[in-house]
């Protein structure tokens, strides 16, 4: 335990450190109030039973004469008056606190979710390379949930801890036989739940967070590739993994719920075997007699009302915080790297604008993937004059789309550098990548219209007029103004409502709506069929000369109007005469 709340200070700024702070002294308080709640009863029972004894209390005398008392009815009346003033104050700052809890523990975990979204989609593009998005998917919604789920847990803990220990010093003063007797009985059920289900309740934690993974990669992948999935006949093999995952995920929830559930039922009969053994010592080893403390039994069992409850829940507030512990750990570990990002994002964000008037060069340049030690890439010089369409061919793997995300400025080369005008790009990649049209083969496209999926992100200065420019120089313009919502035709999840060609040519669209000097194709016409692909080009020839165009090729006939070709085998680069190719 010592070590989660450790890993969870890790976690919290200062000013959430002062916030955990005040929670722990509106739980201090609350002790207060709920031993007053209890204590308020003792006196109240003996006026019941005996109102002439409870008159010799100096304070309950003064408090009679005080508010000029007839009777002693009229002491029990105001002694009822004042529980009931006493119980609606306790519970109503009860409800105070919980709200305030739920607010430290739900908006923390908005604010974490947050952080990690900005975290990882600040990544480095090598960083996704190497990452399941699932597991992204749950770091940033499962992960904090069940973090903070385990930093509110903490908190009721310790409130329940504080109420129970304030009452059983109560106790203690009141009667200490019958507190021992209850106390030791819960201590020993403390002890063998520790012993026996910390380490089973910790390893189903870890378990969950890795079926919650799989599943969530299950429904990406049937649904992902649904298409196929159906031709192919294998939607069988789909729904079976999700089947096995899911299993497997309900049995870890239901043994973890199982599990935490098994000392409650233990502790109120061990409790209640307690309390009856030291009532019944009490009566046979002492010369007590059960009518001289009827109000201590009130008192206790007013009391045993509050712990048995109170001791349940503690149970079940520690089995949920050892269940988290495997992600408590992981992101106290990880939320450092996190502000570290964040201080180094700060940094970076310093734009410079890029101006490109002249050339971009690759200069001495040397890439190999983190993963390896071979190089793609060695030591490659290649000059792109501006307003020149440069085309990179080669075979498969050779690393075409590599040297061009190179120049994006997506990939980092270990030696050598890209430039600008001289400008090294690395001084603001920002900048540059304001100067990008980028056309992929495989369009991402938005389950949106076809207005947000040109303007891919801007929610704010969307210009139609822009918007329709860019779709005529894509010679899109005509089927649009043919829909019946044009720009506001919802387009389906991955662009289904729209032909292989419309696709491109949506990706053409929204990469010339950012006005870019240079635009990038990286195979973008590979999947389309030979007409469709004519039709492409034809509206990405007529861009020839007006910016500078890189352009990974697949067939020939996709080059034969570019100024310059480079050839990309064997780590080199190669300048090529276009008609030896």
């Amino acid at each position: 335990m010592k070590d989660l709340v450790k890993s969870v200070l890790k976690v919290f700024d200062g000013k959430q450190k002062r916030k955990l702070v005040g929670m722990m002294f509106l739980i201090l308080i609350n002790s207060g109030v709920s031993l007053l709640g209890v204590s308020v009863l003792s006196p109240f029972i003996t006026a019941v039973m005996n109102p002439e004894q409870l008159l010799k209390n100096d304070i309950i005398r003064s408090v009679y004469d005080g508010f000029h008392m007839q009777n002693t009815n009229q002491l029990i009346t105001f002694l009822c008056v004042l529980i009931i003033i006493v119980y609606i104050a306790k519970n109503a700052f009860i409800i105070f606190i919980n709200n305030m809890l739920y607010c430290f523990s739900y908006y923390g975990k908005r604010e974490m979710q947050d952080r990690m979204m900005k975290y990882y989609i600040s990544r480095d593009y090598t960083f996704f390379l190497n990452h399941n998005s699932a597991e992204l998917m749950r770091d940033i919604n499962t992960d904090p949930e069940m973090f903070y789920a385990a930093v509110l847990n903490m908190l009721q803990l310790m409130s329940e801890l504080c109420v129970s220990l304030i009452l059983v010093g109560y106790l203690l003063v009141k009667d200490a036989l019958l507190t021992l007797g209850v106390a030791f009985a819960m201590v020993i059920m403390v002890f063998i739940f520790m012993k026996k289900l910390r380490r089973t309740l910790a390893r189903f934690g870890d378990d969950r967070r890795k079926y919650n993974a799989n599943i969530l990669q299950c429904m990406q992948q049937a649904f992902g590739g649904i298409k196929e999935i159906k031709i192919a006949n294998r939607e069988a093999y789909f729904e079976g993994e999700f089947v096995k995952q899911n299993g497997l995920y309900t049995y870890v929830i239901k043994q973890n719920s199982f599990l935490s559930s098994i000392p409650k039922p233990i502790m109120e009969a061990l409790c209640i075997t307690g309390l009856m053994a030291a009532i019944v010592v009490r009566i046979n080893a002492t010369s007590t007699s059960p009518e001289q403390f009827v109000g201590t039994l009130a008192v206790f069992a007013a009391a045993a009302f509050a712990l048995l409850p109170s001791a349940n829940k503690m149970s079940e507030y520690l089995g949920s915080i050892i269940h988290n512990g495997v992600v408590i750990h992981k992101i106290g570990e990880e939320y450092a790297a996190i502000r570290d990002m964040e201080i180094q994002t700060e940094k970076e964000e310093n734009y410079k604008k890029v101006t490109l008037d002249k050339e971009i060069k690759v200069e001495d340049m040397t890439f190999h993937y983190p993963d390896t030690e071979d190089a793609v890439l060695s030591h490659v010089n290649v000059t792109i004059p501006k307003n020149k369409s440069v085309a990179f061919i080669g075979p498969s793997g050779a690393g075409k789309t590599t040297m061009v995300d190179l120049i994006l400025g997506v990939l980092k080369p270990q030696a050598g550098k890209i430039t600008v005008d001289g400008m090294d790009i690395k001084e603001s990649y920002r900048g540059w990548h304001d100067k990008i049209g980028y056309i992929p083969q495989t369009i991402y496209m938005l389950d949106d219209t076809i207005r947000n999926n040109i303007a891919f992100g801007r929610t704010e200065g969307i210009d139609d007029a822009d918007i329709w420019e860019a779709l005529k120089q894509a010679q899109l313009d005509e089927f649009v103004k043919s829909l019946d919502e044009g720009l506001d035709t919802m387009i389906g999840e991955a662009g289904v409502r729209l032909s292989g060609g419309q696709r491109q040519r949506i990706g053409i669209a929204r990469a010339l709506y950012r006005r870019p000097e240079v635009l990038v194709l990286d195979e973008a016409t590979s999947a389309l069929d030979t007409e469709t692909e004519a039709a492409v080009m034809e509206a990405i020839d007529s861009l020839q000369g007006k910016m500078t165009m890189l352009i990974i090729a697949h067939r020939l006939s996709t080059i034969k109007n570019c100024d310059m070709v480079y050839q990309v085998e064997g780590g080199s680069v190669t300048r090529k005469e276009k008609e030896s190719v």
